[in-house]
Order: structure tokens, then C-alpha cells, then sequence
């Protein structure tokens, strides 16, 4: 919440919007049974993905802890807009492995409509 209310950091209305209520954790922490969220810094020094367990396996919202699919599947690819452009590229890809380590079945991204899911053995 820092870094988001510094001066040209995101849009203001959109983490300023009263309607709206803020409850911070340290660290990764289950929000309701089978939700957690995941500390993924990297792309910015709060980021935050989340991690859902599905009838099908876990599924994870990397959010920008990876820009694109091609990150995600490919650790030696850094797109332009993504690890390449980090707030620290170290952390962006410990934060990656991290995600990839839960092995999940699906992954969505925001910037990246396409869905990445795991291979059938």
C-alpha cells in the first residue's frame, strides 16, 4: 500500500475508492478456505498473486508476476513489459519459481488473456 499511494504510481481512484476495504497480510495468508494470497514481488515491491483450489487442481492468478504466458512457460524469456521492465528482475524471477513450485493446473495473467494449463502426462 506504500508504493501504491506514492505520486504517479497507479491511478489514485482506484485505491482511494471509499467504498473499498483494505486488510493487509504479511506475508502469504489464507483469506477464505481454499484462497490464499501469494506474496509475489518483482514486478512491484508489494505485488501479490492468489492461488485457488479447484476440483481440478490448484489454479493461480499470477496477476503481472508474469506479463505473459511465454514467462510463465519459458524461464529464460523476459518480455519488454515484464521481467525485463521489473521493479527487480532478481525478485521477479524467485517469484515466478515460487508460483511454478506450487505446480498448479491453470495459470491466468492480467495482461495476457490466454490461459497457460499443465500438460497431461
Amino acid at each position: 500500500m506504500e508504493a501504491a499511494r506514492q505520486p504517479r504510481y497507479t491511478i489514485r481512484s482506484r485505491i482511494e475508492d471509499r467504498a473499498l476495504r483494505y486488510v493487509q497480510h504479511g506475508g502469504d495468508a489464507e483469506i477464505i478456505e481454499g484462497i490464499r494470497l501469494i506474496t509475489t514481488p518483482g514486478h512491484t515491491p508489494g505485488h501479490q498473486s492468489v492461488s485457488v483450489e479447484t476440483n481440478d487442481g490448484l489454479a493461480i492468478l499470477a496477476c503481472q508476476a508474469a506479463y505473459v504466458l511465454e514467462e510463465w512457460d519459458d524461464p529464460s524469456f523476459e518480455h519488454a513489459a515484464g521481467a525485463a521492465s521489473a521493479w527487480n528482475r532478481d525478485h521477479y524471477r524467485q517469484s515466478l519459481e515460487k508460483l511454478r513450485s506450487m505446480n498448479p493446473v491453470e495459470v491466468r495473467f492480467t495482461h495476457d488473456r490466454r490461459i497457460w494449463t499443465a500438460r497431461k502426462q
